[in-house]
């Protein structure tokens, strides 16, 4: 009797050995090939297993060369009759219901898979998109700001992306609707956030500032990263008062110090670090109004504590070898205001400069969109060839009508040969620029 137990616990073991293989044979089939064969194939050695037969499904409704939809429905209700309570073989069968043009089984499918898990994402979005293809917009933006609800990293905190996906299946369907997307946007800072950059990269800046007006100052660490895209946006369609205002929140995100009232030029003195280095969409791009410091293939520009005019910082721009390319690689963008007059000022050291020396220029940018501005003010600022102590050089100059911002600018000339015990130096510190009488 022993021996006949131990020879059916053998059978069954090696029974339900095979039985394993054979279900893990046919997963991996239908993950590491998509086509009819590999299916096929995979359903005779697990013809009982949902997962098997909704693949299959899958693959007659959407990728096989004559598509049969109503063969994929059929196969697909059979995966949902052996797991009733799996809300993804609802999902599919919805879908595939709904290609085969069945709307009615489509939505009874899709709201059994959202009753099945009511707290995933995934079943809403399916809802609210098979509604919004379907014509009920209010019934999809409803389904959509819930699913946006659910979307949570943490409580009170929406998934980004799944706003971001919310946001762009609304305005493909119905245009960009204001409308829709404040209804359909959360109150938290992040589906905000994401609904101000959305709107300004489609050129809606006027509602995007609205909406980021409304954010807190101090927002989570998601979102400044955002807002340096939309000062992108606003400073290249010559929006510069937005930008500004951008940026300013920037700087109050990443708790650098505000600009003293008056102030026209960030960090004059070159005291604090640049933003940029905080944000790599302002580092790629060179935009933004904090000093630029772009990199040259022999020019070293660096904040230096070797003497400064005053504080404890200037900047010091080195030539330690011959020059494949001329320099203009140390700027800032600045707000002005059209035809007002301004003064210039700045302090500055130099050593062994050659008899062509650098110099700071000044160029406009024109608010108008689409108009790339280059007026040039000509104010040119001459720096001199050999001056060890800090000499102060001042400018006066009126901006032209049309112009709200200027760049300043660093520059010299390429120079071929440096010697390398007389290296060309210079610094620059206290930079300032205030408004005139006129």
């Amino acid at each position: 009797m022993r021996h006949f137990l131990f020879i059916l616990i053998l059978i069954g073991a090696i029974a339900a050995g095979r039985w394993i293989y054979l279900q893990t044979l046919a997963i991996l089939l239908i993950g590491w090939a998509d086509d009819a064969r590999s299916r096929e194939l995979a359903l005779e050695y697990a013809p009982n297993n949902p997962a098997v037969i909704a693949a299959r499904a899958k693959y007659l409704a959407f990728r096989a060369e004559v598509p049969d939809t109503g063969q994929g429905l059929a196969e697909l209700r059979r995966a949902v009759s052996l797991t009733p309570s799996d809300y993804r073989y609802w999902l599919e069968l919805g879908r595939v219901a709904e290609t085969h043009g069945d709307l009615s089984t489509a939505a009874q499918a899709i709201d059994r898979a959202r009753s099945l898990a009511p707290r995933h994402f995934e079943t809403h979005w399916a809802w609210a998109n098979f509604r919004l293809r379907n014509g009920e917009t209010e019934d999809a933006i409803a389904a959509f700001h819930q699913a946006l609800l659910i979307s949570e990293n943490r409580p009170g905190v929406t998934n980004g992306r799944a706003a971001l996906n919310v946001y762009d299946a609304l305005t493909q369907s119905r245009g960009l609707d204001l409308r829709i997307l404040k209804q359909v946007a959360p109150d938290d800072e992040i589906a905000q956030s994401w609904l101000a950059w959305y709107l300004a990269g489609r050129g809606q800046l006027d509602p995007a500032m609205e909406v980021f007006r409304r954010l807190p100052r101090q927002v989570n660490p998601a979102t400044p990263e955002l807002a340096s895209q939309m000062l992108l946006t606003a400073q290249q369609s010559g929006r510069y008062a937005e930008a500004y205002e951008i940026w300013a929140r920037l700087r109050s995100a990443s708790l650098l110090p505000e600009s003293l009232p008056g102030e026209l030029i960030e960090n004059g003195g070159f005291e604090e670090p640049d933003l940029a280095d905080r944000f790599a969409t302002l580092r790629d791009t060179g935009l933004g109004f904090g000093w630029v410091v772009a990199r040259h293939p022999e020019v070293v520009a660096t904040r230096d504590d070797d003497r400064p005019y005053r504080g404890g910082k200037s900047m010091r721009v080195s030539f330690p070898r011959g020059m494949t390319v001329a320099y203009s690689g140390l700027s800032q963008l600045i707000r002005v205001e059209p035809g007002l007059s301004y003064r210039l000022m700045l302090h500055c050291r130099t050593r062994n400069l050659p008899p062509e020396t650098p110099w700071l220029e000044v160029t406009g940018r024109s608010s108008t969109p689409g108009i790339e501005a280059e007026i040039k003010t000509r104010p040119r600022i001459e720096l001199p060839r050999e001056a060890p102590e800090w000499q102060p050089i001042e400018i006066d100059f009126v901006v032209p009508p049309g112009v709200s911002a200027i760049h300043l600018t660093l520059q010299s000339p390429r120079y071929w040969v440096i010697d390398g015990f007389r290296r060309p130096e210079l610094w620059i510190d206290e930079v300032t620029l205030t408004r005139g009488k006129g």
